[in-house]
C-alpha cells in the first residue's frame, strides 16, 4: 500500500505529464484552439480537485498520529505492573525506629570542673566571670548535670566563641574542661550465636559478611545466657543500625542469625519496681528483705509459700493515704528540710507541731501543697495536696481538725499540740468533742502530747500519760504507736517518746505502715509517717439466683435431694443455725452447679441490612477477585472497569436500604404517638361534661347536676361511722398458734415474683421449689424458731 508520500510524488508527476500533453497538443495543428483551451481548463479543475485532497489528507493524517500518541501512553501504564497491596507493605512489616521529621539540632557544650563536685558551684564560676553580651552570644538554656553544667546556645559559632573565651581566661582554662556531648549508639542483638566465639573475630567476620556493615562502628557489649542459647548484645552507629535492621538478618559464618534492636528495661532487685537499679534504691533499707514472689516483708523467694502475685500490679490497684507528722521546734533549717521530705516520701498529708512562723507565714511548704494554720503565731500546722478536698472544721492556735474525702470515705484529720508548761485538760476535752460529733467516722490524731506511758513507750506511765490513756480507753481509740520503735524525741539530753499517731473506726487491714524515721530532720524531733493502703473502691455486684437461668429438670432433683436429706436430721435449739448455714451453702452450690452456661451472643446484623445487600455484597467481593486475579492487562482493564461499576451500584443501594429503614421508623414512631389526638381535643373550648340522668333503684331519676354528682361520690366512697368503739382483748395465757401449710403457701403466692430480699441472692421461684419439694418440713423450720423463741442468724445477716 502506497504511503502518504508516494501518494505526492505520484500526483506530481501525473501533473508534470499534463503539462507536457498540454505543450505537446498546443505545437500540433491538429486540434482546435478552443479544444485546447477546454482541454486545459478540465485539466487545471482535476489539479484543484488533487490539492484539496491532499491538505484533507495532511490534516487526517496529523490527527491520527495524535491519536496514536495517546493511546500508546494509555497502552504503556496499562501494561506496566501493577503494585499490589502486600508489595507496598512488605518493607513496612516492622517499625523502625526512625522519626517523620528530623530533630531539631541542639547547639551545646559541657563544662566540667577540675576540683568542683557541686554544678552549681561551676555554674556561678562560669557566669561570673563569662559575660554573653560582650561575646555576642545567646544563651538559650543552662543545665545542671553530674558534675558540671550543659550550656546550649543558638548555633555552632558561638559556641566556638565560649569555648574559645574559656580556654583563653585564666581563672578558668586551668579549673574547667571543656567536652562535647556524645550520643549513644543503639544497640542490637544477634540470637543464639556460639558460646565459644571470639568476640574480636566475630565483629570482623560481621563486616566482611554483611554488605550493610562495611563501614560500621561495631562495639562489643556483653553476651547474654539463657534456656535457648546464647545472645550477642553489640553497639553500632545509627546509620548501619537502620540498615541492618531493615534486613531483620545477619550473616554470621554458616548460619543467618535474627537480629532486634536492644532495649534493657531497668528493674531493681531490692524494691522490684521499674526505672532504676538495687545499688541507688531509695525505697526498702538494706536491712529488709522483700520477697519477689508474693511481694510481702521478712522472708525471700526461696522460703515463700504464699500464692505468686506481681508486686507491681498490686500497688497499682492500690490506693495509698501517706501522712507525716513532726515537731519542728522552731528551727528554721528544719523547715528547710522538711519541703524535700515531703516530696521525696510522697507525702499527701503533713501534719506540724511548733513551725517556724515568720512574716505572717510558715515557711516549707511545697509546691502544690496548700496551707492551714491558724493566723496569729500557730503552734499547729498542716499541708496538704491541693488535689485532697478538705473542710475546716476547727483551726486553733494548738489543735487543727479537717474533713477530707479520699476514696470515697471521709476521714477526720486531727493535729494537736499538748504544750508541756501547760495544762493538758483543756486539749482533751476538744478531742473528746471533735469524737463525740463524729462518732463513726474514721478518725486520726497526730501530736506531740509531752505524755509517757508505758502502751506506747518503754518507759514507765507519769500523770500526763494517765490522763491520755483514759481519753483513749473512752474513746475507744487506736494506739498506731510501736513501743519497740526509735524514740520520737532524740536531743543531747535524752530521749523519749511522746509524739503520738492515735486512729479511731480504721479497720487494721487499712493500715499499711507506721514508721518512726532516722533521717536527720534538723530538729530535735524524729519524722513519723503513718500510710493507708485500699483498693479502689469498687460496688459489689450480688448474684440473684433465678430459676428462668437454670436447667429445672436438674435443679429439681438436686432440690428434692437436698430436703430429703435435711429433712431426716433432728432439729435441737443448738444446732438450728448450724443445719440452716450448711442447708445455704449446698443450695449455693446446687445453684452454680445448674446454671446455664451463658454462650456467646451471635452477632446482629444491622436493623437496615437486608439479604439481598448480602447476595450482592458476596457478588461484589467475587468481582473484586476475580480482577485481581487476572494478569492479562486487556482483560484486567475490562474486568477492573465491570467492577467499579457494580460497586457503585452496590454503596448506592446502601444508602437507600438505611433511608428507607429511617423512614419507615419514623412513620412508626409517628403512628405510635397520640399524643397529636388529645392536644387536638383540648383545643376545642366548647366541649362540656355532661353526665347523663342517673336510674334510682326506686325507678326515679337523677336529674340535676349536683345530685348525681354526690351520688357517684358515696357510692365509691362511703362514709364511715365513728360512733362505734371497737374493744381489742389480748390474752396474755393463750399460746400463739403455729404456722400451717396453707398459710406459708399464700404468703408465698403474694411476694413479688423475681425479687430476692437476702444477700444470698435467692429469689422466691428458688424458695418456692423448696417448698413444694417438702412443704411439711419447710414449714417446720418456721415452726421450730416459733417454739424455741429464737431467730436465726444467718437470716439476721442476710435480711
Amino acid at each position: 500500500m502506497a504511503t502518504n508520500d508516494d501518494f505526492v510524488v505520484q500526483a506530481q508527476k501525473v501533473h508534470e505529464m499534463g503539462l507536457d500533453l498540454l505543450d505537446t497538443a498546443a505545437k500540433s495543428n491538429n486540434i482546435s484552439q478552443a479544444n485546447q483551451n477546454n482541454f486545459k481548463k478540465i485539466y487545471m479543475d482535476f489539479v484543484d480537485i488533487i490539492n484539496k485532497q491532499q491538505k484533507l489528507l495532511n490534516i487526517v493524517t496529523g490527527r491520527m498520529l495524535e491519536q496514536k500518541d495517546i493511546i500508546q501512553s494509555k497502552l504503556d501504564k496499562l501494561t506496566e505492573s501493577t503494585t499490589s497491596f502486600a508489595e507496598v507493605v512488605k518493607d513496612e512489616r516492622r517499625i523502625h525506629r526512625s522519626r517523620s521529621r528530623p530533630r531539631d539540632k541542639k547547639n551545646t557544650v559541657l563544662i566540667y570542673s577540675k576540683d568542683e563536685t557541686d554544678s552549681n558551684k561551676v555554674k556561678d564560676k562560669v557566669q561570673n566571670v563569662i559575660n554573653p553580651s560582650k561575646l555576642k552570644i545567646g544563651i538559650r538554656n543552662v543545665k545542671n548535670i553530674k558534675k558540671g553544667i550543659l550550656i546550649e546556645c543558638n548555633n555552632d559559632e558561638e559556641i566556638k566563641r565560649l569555648t574559645d573565651e574559656i580556654e583563653r581566661n585564666e581563672i578558668l582554662k586551668d579549673t574547667c574542661e571543656i567536652r562535647q556531648p556524645t550520643k549513644l549508639n543503639p544497640k542490637i542483638i544477634i540470637y543464639r550465636v556460639s558460646e565459644d566465639m571470639d568476640v574480636k573475630e566475630g565483629l570482623v567476620k560481621l563486616k566482611e559478611q554483611n554488605l550493610e556493615l562495611e563501614e560500621a562502628v561495631l562495639t562489643h557489649e556483653y553476651l547474654q545466657k539463657t534456656r535457648n542459647g546464647t545472645n550477642w548484645i553489640i553497639s553500632i552507629d545509627p546509620k548501619s543500625f537502620f540498615k541492618i535492621l531493615k534486613t531483620g538478618k545477619i550473616n554470621y559464618g554458616w548460619q543467618r542469625h535474627s537480629v532486634r534492636e536492644y532495649l534493657k528495661v531497668k528493674q531493681c532487685f531490692k524494691c522490684y519496681k521499674f526505672g532504676h537499679l538495687a545499688k541507688v534504691c531509695r525505697n526498702i533499707t538494706d536491712d529488709k528483705v522483700l520477697c519477689s514472689k508474693c511481694g510481702q516483708e521478712g522472708h525471700k523467694y526461696r522460703e515463700c509459700r504464699n500464692e505468686a502475685k506481681c508486686l507491681n500490679c498490686t500497688n497499682s490497684a492500690s490506693k495509698t493515704f501517706n501522712c507525716g507528722f513532726l515537731n519542728l521546734n522552731h528551727a528554721r533549717a528544719a523547715s528547710s528540710c522538711l519541703e524535700t521530705d515531703v516530696l521525696k516520701r510522697n507525702l499527701d498529708l503533713m501534719c506540724l507541731n511548733e513551725p517556724y512562723y515568720y512574716q505572717g507565714t510558715i515557711s516549707g511548704c511545697p509546691k502544690g501543697y496548700n496551707q492551714i494554720s491558724f493566723n496569729r503565731d500557730p503552734r499547729t500546722a498542716i499541708f496538704i495536696r491541693n488535689s485532697i478536698d478538705c473542710i475546716r472544721i476547727s483551726v486553733e492556735r494548738d489543735l487543727i481538725a479537717l474533713s477530707i474525702d479520699w476514696n470515697n470515705m471521709e476521714y477526720i484529720i486531727v493535729c494537736v499540740y499538748c504544750s508541756p508548761s501547760e495544762n493538758l485538760d483543756n486539749n482533751i476535752i476538744k478531742l473528746e468533742t471533735i469524737c463525740t460529733c463524729n462518732p463513726n467516722k474514721r478518725t486520726i490524731i497526730f501530736g506531740d502530747f509531752n505524755a509517757k506511758s508505758s502502751a506506747w513507750s518503754p518507759r514507765s506511765t507519769d500523770l500526763r500519760g494517765r490522763v491520755v490513756l483514759e481519753f483513749i480507753n473512752k474513746m475507744d481509740i487506736v494506739i498506731e504507736n510501736s513501743s519497740d520503735s526509735l524514740a520520737t524525741y532524740s536531743c543531747e539530753k535524752g530521749e523519749s517518746w511522746i509524739d503520738l499517731t492515735l486512729s479511731k473506726n480504721i479497720d487494721r487491714n487499712l493500715v499499711n505502715s507506721w514508721q518512726v524515721h532516722s533521717d536527720i530532720t534538723a530538729s530535735d524531733h524524729r519524722l513519723i509517717t503513718y500510710s493507708l493502703c485500699e483498693g479502689f473502691s469498687q460496688v459489689h455486684k450480688r448474684i440473684i439466683w433465678k430459676t428462668e437461668n437454670m436447667k429445672l429438670i436438674d435443679f429439681k432433683l438436686e432440690i428434692s435431694k437436698l430436703v430429703r436429706n435435711y429433712s431426716e436430721k433432728t432439729v435441737s435449739r443448738g444446732n438450728l443455725d448450724e443445719i440452716l448455714s450448711s442447708f445455704c451453702h449446698e443450695l449455693t452450690l446446687i445453684c452454680k452447679k445448674c446454671k446455664v452456661k451463658k454462650t456467646s451472643k451471635k452477632w446482629k446484623s444491622a436493623i437496615w441490612w437486608t439479604k439481598s445487600l448480602e447476595a450482592e455484597r458476596s457478588r461484589i467481593r467475587a468481582l473484586r477477585r476475580r480482577f485481581q486475579a487476572c494478569t492479562e492487562s486487556a482483560e484486567r482493564v475490562r474486568r477492573r472497569i465491570f467492577f467499579k461499576k457494580e460497586f457503585t451500584k452496590y454503596k448506592r443501594s446502601i444508602l437507600d436500604a438505611k433511608t428507607n429503614s429511617f423512614k419507615r421508623f419514623l412513620e412508626k414512631l409517628v403512628n405510635k404517638n397520640n399524643l397529636g389526638l388529645v392536644k387536638n381535643v383540648i383545643k376545642f373550648s366548647n366541649i362540656e361534661l355532661r353526665i347523663e340522668k342517673i336510674k334510682l333503684a326506686s325507678g326515679d331519676y337523677l336529674e340535676n347536676y349536683g345530685e348525681c354528682r354526690d351520688f357517684i361520690i358515696k357510692s365509691h366512697f362511703p362514709l364511715v361511722s365513728m360512733a362505734d368503739d371497737f374493744v381489742i382483748n389480748y390474752d396474755d395465757n393463750g399460746t400463739y398458734p403455729e404456722f400451717t401449710v396453707n398459710e406459708v403457701e399464700r404468703c408465698i403466692g403474694k411476694m413479688k415474683r423475681g425479687k430476692a430480699p437476702g444477700e444470698d441472692g435467692f429469689s422466691l421461684e428458688i424458695i418456692e421449689e423448696i417448698f413444694y419439694a417438702d412443704k411439711d418440713w419447710f414449714v417446720e423450720i418456721f415452726n421450730y424458731c416459733l417454739r424455741f423463741g429464737y431467730f436465726p442468724k444467718i437470716w439476721k445477716e442476710l435480711f
